[in-house]
């Protein structure tokens, strides 16, 4: 608002719910400029509008409608979270959850409530990867969602589903995340987008590196914490593993296990390098 304009500039306007016009002038020097206009019919409910923000002569009406506020257009994809309940009582407890793949941050989160069947939750999203979980609540079955984005006044469905649900969905996005490293045990040739899935010899039980007689290189670190080595036994008598060295620096954990202990395997030995000879 500019107080110099006096009534003809002004944030004070009342429209008439019957249906109105208004107008927007610019007053330069003696000419009135001409800038905007938006005839409307009668109203049944309240509404907000404006143009698009690419320089489109179009209006759109923005939703929720926001008097007295700065109007909110979505820069990124405007998508609907849509919950259904077959049994039409709410979601009995179940949620879903909404997370940025590589921040890490929840852009969302909600149910349905007693005694509701439908519900719709809207967002304004980048395009990109997002983690999402279903879960939580009882009478799973009768629950399922969909995730819809507007496409030039066209909402189409990107993914669906039930619960328990937990998968990343791709919005609006070409690119595959996988293990993008050739080198780990896990690389997917397909995928153009590292997910930091990646794991290599040595990071689990299951895939250990082979232990050889005398010296093993390690690092004792990796993504997973540790490294694991497996040595088959070629004779009876006594083996000894230490990680105990001349000028050693590193504070260090040995265990001994019988077989990987998610298969069952024992602990049979450890050691900390706190008796090892500075």
């Amino acid at each position: 608002k500019d107080p110099d304009q006096g009534i003809l500039h002004t944030t004070d306007i009342k429209l008439s719910g019957d249906g109105e016009q208004i107008g927007l002038i610019y007053i330069l020097g003696m000419d009135t400029v001409f800038v905007d206009s938006l005839s409307f019919g009668a109203q049944a409910e309240d509404t907000s509008r404006g143009r698009q923000p690419d320089g489109s002569e179009t209006w759109v009406s923005l939703s929720p409608p926001s008097p007295g506020l700065t109007n909110f257009v979505c820069q990124y994809n405007e998508v609907t979270f849509h919950m259904y309940d077959a049994y039409g009582d709410g979601w009995s407890g179940s949620v879903y959850t909404l997370v940025e793949y590589f921040s890490g941050d929840t852009v969302g989160t909600g149910g349905l409530v007693y005694p509701q069947g439908y519900g719709a939750d809207e967002y304004c999203l980048p395009s990109g990867f997002y983690n999402l979980t279903v879960d939580g609540g009882s009478w799973l079955s009768e629950v399922s969602w969909e995730m819809s984005m507007d496409t030039s006044g066209v909402d189409s469905v990107f993914a669906s589903g039930g619960a328990p649900f937990e998968a990343t969905v791709t919005l609006d996005t070409t690119g595959i995340l996988g293990c993008i490293d050739p080198l780990a045990l896990n690389y997917d040739a397909t995928a153009n987008l590292n997910d930091g899935s990646c794991y290599f010899t040595g990071d689990f039980c299951d895939v250990p590196i082979t232990a050889v007689l005398d010296s093993n290189a390690a690092s004792g670190t990796s993504a997973y914490g540790g490294q694991w080595f497996s040595y088959t036994e070629v004779s009876t008598g006594f083996l000894t593993a230490t990680t105990c060295y001349a000028g050693q620096m590193e504070d260090t954990d040995l265990y001994v296990y019988d077989g990987c202990p998610a298969a069952g395997g024992m602990l049979i030995a450890e050691s900390d390098d706190a008796q090892c000879e500075e």
